[in-house]
């Protein structure tokens, strides 16, 4: 009954953070229309990009996406709730887990767990590293918390942490095993200030050669202000399925350079 009673507590805590975000946040310092043109600009291709990383290990990656994630989305067009699908960028997931083997992986924004079975997958193939996920239960679905990582397998779950307080609850929890992060996802609170108050708060566990990857950059202008602003040598956009655009920072091979 504690642990509820806390769990519940924390769930407030986490839901007011984000109305507060959500209603005041300042998601955007340039004109829609000049951020969207840079975004365009910027953006490559995806095959490209891996191509030149690893053609070898990006052909795999486009094997499991189409002979894992997209059968697991298949299955959950009959069995859950549309609202919950969502699988961007699933194959650059798994390709960047195989190509810098980390030993921790940080993800916020789980859902159904299609970006959690990518990394769970390659930590698999790896034989090493640890996945810590952070999430928030959807408010307005009844029994939503027993939909998040519906689609990871039981045999994967070894190495998985999973965590539903919140960001802000849940990182103060998982900050505390271990001393750096490998790779970084960001799925979750869509505001500037919800993406900025997590980064800021994880930026000192950052690798030097951390890979940073940032989902819907449509949504806001941190990860615009964030490259423009630090100089980051090593990053680069890619337009996912004509629905959005996905950053990431960090130096895929040292040969590679946006």
């Amino acid at each position: 009954m504690k642990n509820l009673k806390l769990f519940i507590k924390n769930k407030k805590i986490e839901l007011f953070r984000k109305f507060v975000h959500k209603f005041f946040s300042k998601n955007y310092t340039l004109k829609k229309k000049d951020y969207f043109n840079w975004l365009n600009v910027n953006s490559k291709d995806l095959s490209q990009i891996c191509k030149s990383v690893d053609s070898n290990l990006w052909k795999k990656a486009i094997d499991f996406q189409n002979n894992v994630i997209l059968k697991k989305k298949n299955m959950c067009k009959k069995s859950v709730d549309k609202v919950y699908i969502c699988r961007g960028g699933t194959e650059f997931l798994y390709f960047v887990t195989l190509l810098k083997k980390p030993e921790v992986i940080v993800e916020t924004g789980v859902g159904l767990g299609f970006s959690s079975l990518a990394f769970l997958s390659g930590i698999n193939e790896n034989k090493r590293g640890i996945l810590y996920s952070s999430d928030l239960p959807y408010v307005k679905y009844k029994n939503s918390e027993n939909k998040i990582g519906y689609v990871v397998d039981k045999e994967l779950k070894k190495n998985w942490k999973l965590y539903i307080n919140g960001d802000l609850t849940n990182l103060k929890h998982i900050t505390k095993f271990f001393n750096k992060i490998d790779i970084f996802h960001y799925d979750s609170d869509k505001t500037y200030s919800g993406v900025s108050k997590t980064f800021n708060y994880l930026k000192k566990y950052f690798n030097d050669d951390a890979i940073l990857v940032f989902d819907d950059l449509l949504d806001h202008t941190f990860f615009y202000d964030l490259v423009n602003s630090n100089n980051y040598k090593y990053w680069g956009i890619y337009k996912y399925k004509n629905t959005g655009f996905i950053g990431f920072i960090g130096n895929l091979t040292k040969k590679y350079k946006i």
